[in-house]
């Protein structure tokens, strides 16, 4: 007689919903996906890595502000996708700091070199 494989605990179920702050921060990463298509004429993509800043902003005035008043007063109920105020901060921080790096990275490698070519320099204060 072979002996019973042991049960492990039940895991409790995944949540069915996505995280809503998440889910926004995805959109602005598909955004900043059409600033780096070079498909795109040049000032198109100069201006969606504009939108990606400016939608980033406001994240921050509105969401990120609403989530750390929550932390702030003691809330730690997980919404319905499972996250409460602290981790959903914590998640967001990890994938902002990935998109504002890929926003530099677009602007200083792809971006600015490409209107230098077409005669268009920014300069700094110093200059």
């Amino acid at each position: 007689m072979k002996p019973r494989p042991k049960k492990s605990a039940p895991r409790p179920p995944e949540p069915v919903y996505f995280n809503r702050e998440l889910s926004w921060l995805a959109f602005n990463r598909r955004v900043l996906a059409q600033a780096q298509n070079d498909r795109h004429p040049l000032l198109e993509r100069v201006r969606f890595l504009a939108i990606t800043s400016n939608n980033l902003d406001e994240f921050f005035e509105i969401r990120v502000a609403g989530l750390m008043q929550q932390r702030d007063s003691g809330i730690s109920e997980p919404g319905p996708d499972g996250l409460d105020p602290r981790e959903q901060l914590r998640r967001i921080r990890v994938t902002v700091d990935e998109l504002v790096a890929e926003q530099y990275r677009c602007w200083q490698e792809h971006l600015v070199p490409a209107l230098a070519q077409e005669d268009i320099q920014f300069k700094s204060a110093r200059d």
